[in-house]
């Protein structure tokens, strides 16, 4: 028992800097932008992604003349991931938009959804550049966005945005500084102990990221990894979203982002659920027209990765930076977009 105290005794003094976070969400503050460090954790989460993606691609048996062409698409993703994330959180707004769209088009705000959809439209747009398996691309964007979004979660919390409902137990946080944004839009919050819901969803995505890539190591078809991705996508949000005080205070009153999420995430379980099964009916009859897919040793993925770096340093670097700008830097007040009317709000 005593042991068990000294690790949890460790783990806490191991965790604190990252729940200090919480206490320091403005990077720069100058008269015409700030940078917020949100920019930061999603640049960083970029380039965990490009590398994720890379080292999965390689393993998991993507040609390897096709692994420069994926690479350079890099760029692309972040664009898209940015564009349909922005798309989906104005659509949470429904005719508020319509009714104040200098207020809502110049409010920073971004959906995970949107991004997810983002990212599958561009997988399937790749492979149709460089004549690879939509599904190959799928899979190896999966199991990189998962250690990505593990990544971006903190960086969630150390934005104040994705806040937890009140709570009483012990693991309960408390933001008090006056930019954070949960302190921003609902100052009622402000010292109120609520749900770290931002690093509960990076955990649950860093452990689903374990057991993805463990499976990864296995000849598994194509596909599988997409399956279980977007089950998983789906499930999660349904579970923590019971836990969003965001979802209840910082959208419509009448709850219908609620209600939008919960379809998207159930969205996500239905198609998960079908793809898996589709894939199973396949294997049970044969591998017919499913790509084969060959595991790679690590040795030849470790000398493929070195070949590629460069491109890959490149490529991801830029995505990191597009990524820091769209994210990162906001205008003339924390919470709206640089070189916008100064009387938009948040």
């Amino acid at each position: 028992m005593g042991a068990i105290r000294d690790s949890l005794g460790l783990f806490a003094v191991a965790l604190r800097p990252v729940i200090l976070l919480k206490d320091y969400p403005v990077l720069y503050r100058g008269p015409s932008l700030h940078i917020v460090g949100f920019g930061l954790f999603a640049a960083v989460s970029a380039v965990v992604f490009g590398l994720g993606f890379l080292v999965s691609a390689l393993a998991r048996g993507l040609p390897e003349n096709r692994v420069p062409d994926v690479l350079l698409g890099l760029p692309l993703l972040a664009g898209f991931v940015w564009l349909f994330a922005r798309i989906v959180n104005l659509l949470f707004f429904g005719r508020e938009v319509l009714r104040q769209p200098l207020k809502h088009l110049t409010a920073t705000g971004f959906n995970e959804h949107g991004g997810i959809v983002g990212g599958i439209l561009w997988a399937f747009l790749m492979s149709r550049l460089v004549h690879t398996p939509p599904l190959a691309v799928l899979d190896a964007l999966s199991l990189a966005a998962l250690l990505s979004q593990a990544v971006a979660r903190i960086g969630c919390y150390n934005y104040g945005c994705c806040y937890g409902t009140p709570t009483s137990r012990r693991i309960a946080v408390r933001y008090t500084h006056q930019e954070s944004k949960v302190v921003r839009v609902n100052p009622g919050l402000r010292g109120v102990p609520i749900h770290p819901t931002q690093l509960y969803m990076s955990a649950a995505h860093l452990a689903a990221f374990a057991a993805l890539a463990a499976l990864a190591g296995l000849p598994v078809v194509h596909g599988y990894l997409t399956g279980l991705f977007l089950l998983y996508h789906g499930l999660s949000r349904l579970l923590f979203e019971r836990l969003r005080g965001d979802l209840h205070h910082n959208y419509n009153p009448n709850e219908e982002a609620i209600r939008l999420t919960g379809r998207l995430s159930t969205a996500m379980v239905v198609s998960g659920t079908v793809l898996l099964a589709v894939l199973a009916l396949q294997v049970a009859h044969g591998p017919g027209g499913l790509p084969p897919v060959s595991i790679r040793p690590l040795a030849e993925v470790a000398a493929l990765f070195r070949q590629h770096r460069a491109v890959a340093a490149a490529a991801t670097g830029l995505a990191a930076i597009l990524i820091f700008i769209g994210y990162g830097i906001h205008g003339r007040r924390i919470g709206v977009f640089p070189f916008t009317a100064p009387r938009a709000t948040d």
